[in-house]
């Protein structure tokens, strides 16, 4: 194939001209000429590939009130568009120029000006390409230098202050995917002699954790039965040769064994395409970050680029050398520090939740809690409003110990501030206005009440605390006692059970996303009725997921069966009070893996 200086589209009715203008450009074969009679033709040859200059007949380019120009123009609008004409058709010349042309040639032309003009116009196009490369390549350096000092070097302060592990897990996959805008990401830690997921994320699929969730590997073996370093999956090459691994289409990726992502696709509808895989490395590898499915600004799934794999490398240095740190620090010294701090925030921690519950005419509630650890991030709250009425909530933070219990802390009082401000500022309102006393809220208020509180909360964490990388799921709900109307919000919690004697009436859906994760997100009301005998019984993931010393989970099976096997259930203590008595005998002797909260609500016969 012949090298040419530049391509050239000539679109010229004037057989002479054309003839002359082409006899002149092939001479020393510099340019890649391309000849088109009409402009129909030539807009064909541009759909079909790009040129570097234009040369247009200026009748051609004044057909039909300038469509023609237009039309160009529009195919192809960084393109340099010389006019051709003769010395009575500078006025349309004029009006070309006006409209965008580049430059023009009256006719006839030297030779040594034709080249001229047409060199002038591919050099400037040349630098103008050249300029947009190095502003881009700068973008893209200043871009890496600006993470790396906002982002990376900030996140390794976060990380090695970080006391729990898990936090710590999931900072590292949270950061590595915003930056490189990927959809999905996971953390493998390397425990005796297999690499162990340690934490998953998947916003499109809205996967978050490693527990109770789908996951397409737990562990993966470095060493197969026979002593051999396994080098199947890219995951655990990684691993072996201590080097990052790019694939634009995982699924094509040949030299290894990706059938269990695959079959996970599969499962999930899912597809995983273009990945990113990093060692872990402080001395050793003791652990593997991947990356999948980067996506541009148009949320469509692109290669991880060079910049990806850079950033991505110093995000890993920085969780590697924390962990290692971590590896290193003696345990009963971290004990001897902080066990008077959990201690005393264990003691604050208790006065945050009801010690009297309010119980209304024909109504009886009950709520239990367990902490897993001196301090957690369960809560409820349960209280009376002037007009009457019963707001009961639960929640649950994400995390566990300090950090959760602080957010904890934080989002019930926001809460509850909150929805107790509304009504007291509809109250006072309502007395301004009319000078006697108020009116009981509406529904309409309820409603408000109930968004404004949460959707406030929403508003406050999102925006003052979003590095902390914290959420909420809750459920808040509002009763009116005389007619068991209950309106409520589900903000991606576990869904409450609403049951009447062996049967579940009904599960509680969230009516919109945990608190915390989006500041314009939006949430939806719900209401119902509860009629004489009903049950409701809400409670956190923590009871569910309760493990046995096989680390089997407690699941929604037992509360179902509570339901199915006791018709005659005195009262919402009994509830609570046996779902609790469930849990524990299922738990055993072992620890808690993490909080338990139980709130019951019944509308006695």
């Amino acid at each position: 194939m012949a090298i040419t200086y530049g391509s050239i589209l000539l679109i010229d009715g004037q057989a002479d001209r054309r003839q002359t203008i082409t006899d002149v450009l092939r001479q020393r074969n510099w340019y890649d000429l391309m000849i088109a009679e009409a402009v129909p033709v030539a807009l064909t040859l541009l759909r079909e590939r790009p040129f570097d200059v234009i040369l247009l007949d200026v009748a051609l380019a004044q057909d039909e009130a300038n469509q023609a120009l237009q039309a160009i123009q529009a195919i192809t609008p960084d393109t340099p568009l010389i006019i051709l004409a003769a010395p009575e058709q500078l006025d349309a010349v004029s009006q070309c120029m006006s409209m965008g042309a580049t430059d023009y040639l009256l006719s006839p032309t030297p030779p040594f000006l034709l080249r001229s003009k047409i060199n002038s116009c591919l050099e400037k196009r040349a630098l103008e390409r050249q300029l947009a490369a190095c502003l881009q390549h700068f973008n893209e350096i200043k871009q890496l230098a600006d993470d790396l000092r906002q982002v990376v070097l900030p996140l390794g302060g976060v990380l090695a202050a970080e006391e729990r592990l898990q936090t710590i897990y999931n900072l590292v996959v949270t950061e590595a995917m915003t930056i490189c805008q990927a959809d999905c990401g996971r953390l493998y830690i390397r425990r005796q002699d297999g690499l162990h997921l340690v934490s998953q994320q998947i916003d499109s699929l809205s996967l978050h954790g490693t527990i109770d969730a789908i996951v397409p590997h737990e562990s993966l073996p470095l060493y197969d039965e026979n002593g051999n370093a396994n080098y199947n999956h890219p995951i655990t090459h990684v691993a072996h040769e201590n080097e990052t691994l790019q694939l634009a289409n995982l699924y094509e990726a040949a030299d290894f064994d990706v059938a269990d992502m695959r079959r996970f696709d599969r499962r999930l509808n899912y597809r995983s395409t273009s990945c990113l895989i990093v060692p872990l490395n402080n001395d050793d590898v003791i652990g593997v970050l991947q990356l999948v499915n980067a996506r541009n600004s148009h949320g469509s799934t692109i290669p991880f680029s060079q910049y990806h794999r850079l950033v991505t490398e110093s995000i890993a240095g920085q969780a590697a050398l924390v962990l290692h740190n971590r590896l290193l620090r003696k345990r009963q010294e971290r004990l001897l520090r902080y066990e008077r701090e959990l201690h005393i925030a264990h003691n604050i921690q208790s006065g945050f939740f009801p010690q009297a519950l309010p119980q209304p005419a024909g109504w009886e509630v009950a709520a239990r809690i367990q902490i897993a650890r001196e301090v957690g991030g369960d809560f409820y709250d349960t209280f009376s409003l002037p007009s009457g009425k019963l707001v009961f909530l639960i929640g649950d933070v994400c995390g566990k110990g300090v950090g959760a219990a602080v957010f904890m802390a934080l989002s019930r009082t926001l809460l509850r501030g909150l929805i107790q401000q509304f009504y007291q500022l509809h109250e006072a309102e309502a007395r301004m206005r009319a000078n006697v006393d108020a009116e009981l809220p509406s529904p309409l208020h309820d409603l408000q009440g109930l968004v404004n509180a949460v959707e406030q909360t929403n508003h406050y964490i999102t925006t003052i605390h979003q590095q902390a990388y914290m959420f909420v799921t809750l459920f808040m709900a509002i009763l009116e006692p005389a007619s068991g109307q209950l309106m409520f919000v589900n903000c991606g919690h576990n869904p409450p059970l609403l049951f009447h004697d062996t049967t579940v009436r009904q599960t509680l859906s969230p009516t919109g996303p945990a608190i915390g994760l989006r500041s314009e997100a939006t949430f939806d009301v719900a209401t119902l009725r509860l009629e004489p005998g009903d049950f409701l019984l809400a409670y956190t993931d923590g009871l569910t997921e309760a493990r046995d010393k096989n680390g089997r989970f407690f699941t929604t099976g037992p509360l179902y069966e509570l339901i199915e096997t006791s018709p005659e259930l005195p009262g919402a203590q009994a509830v609570v009070d046996r779902l609790y008595s469930l849990a524990q005998s299922h738990i055993g002797h072992g620890e808690p893996a993490d909080d338990i909260t139980i709130l019951a609500l019944h509308r006695k016969m």
